[in-house]
């Protein structure tokens, strides 16, 4: 009996000794992983992928495009015109409405300095309801309400669907025969075509989006600044600052 106590008791030590080596040499296996192997030299981590770079705030381009009979505000004498591609539903565009415009318009517009030109890219593929209510300010503009169909739209961007947009005309005392024809025509929906047209020449894919110039001799605006998104209000004022300084 005391022989086989002291065998069992041998027998435990040896087990927990192989066990003791085993877990130390799992131990040296894992730092040599970690340190690059049996050489010790460290190994460098995989690089992260580098994130795409953003496109710059502000671009400079050399464009000439139509501003002539499209909705503007400001002085029709200054010479600085700040044009804009937009979409009603483009809740960008709305934050751009609310955030930033009114700075703009107290500081250049109202001021006399700049002219403020509105023109239309409904994103139908993202917006369905975007180019009714395009159609909805232009026909608003037929009877001189343009500017207050756009702050209505804006104000109801998560309203654009048809029905809500043909009961607006009533609201700003428009004809309103005359106004629900206008919107579900196709004399309206051609003039969109244009707009749509300089807003892919100026290479333009997304909503808001603005261009900055000057006006030329033949009543064009010849932009030399672009900018896309509702960017805030110091990358505007940088820009137009640029532009009425000459550069």
């Amino acid at each position: 009996m005391r022989a086989w106590k002291i065998e069992t008791v041998f027998g435990a030590v040896i087990t927990v000794g192989l066990l003791f080596g085993l877990w130390q040499q799992q131990q040296i296996i894992t730092l040599l992983s970690r340190t690059g192997g049996a050489s010790g030299t460290p190994q460098a981590a995989a690089a992260p992928a580098a994130a795409p770079k953003a496109p710059p705030a502000i671009a400079t381009v050399s464009l000439d495009v139509a501003v002539a009979g499209f909705p503007s505000r400001g002085s029709s004498a200054a010479q600085v015109v700040v044009l804009e591609f937009s979409d009603f539903q483009c809740p960008f565009c709305g934050r751009y409405v609310r955030d930033t415009y009114p700075r703009l318009a107290n500081d250049y517009v109202d001021s006399g300095k700049v002219r403020y030109v509105f023109r239309h890219f409904p994103l139908e593929n993202i917006h369905p309801n975007a180019k009714n209510a395009a159609l909805a300010a232009g026909c608003a503009g037929n009877q001189g309400k343009f500017w207050e169909m756009h702050d209505r739209l804006f104000a109801n961007q998560q309203a654009l669907d048809l029905p809500s947009l043909l009961t607006y005309g009533g609201a700003l005392g428009l004809n309103d025969g005359k106004y629900r024809t206008c919107v579900t025509g196709q004399e309206t929906a051609r003039a969109l075509d244009a707009d749509k047209a300089d807003a892919l020449r100026a290479e333009f894919t997304g909503t808001p989006a603005f261009l900055i110039g000057r006006m030329s001799g033949d009543g064009k605006l010849h932009a030399v600044r672009r900018m896309l998104g509702a960017q805030p209000y110091s990358v505007f004022q940088s820009a137009l600052e640029e532009v009425l300084a000459g550069k």
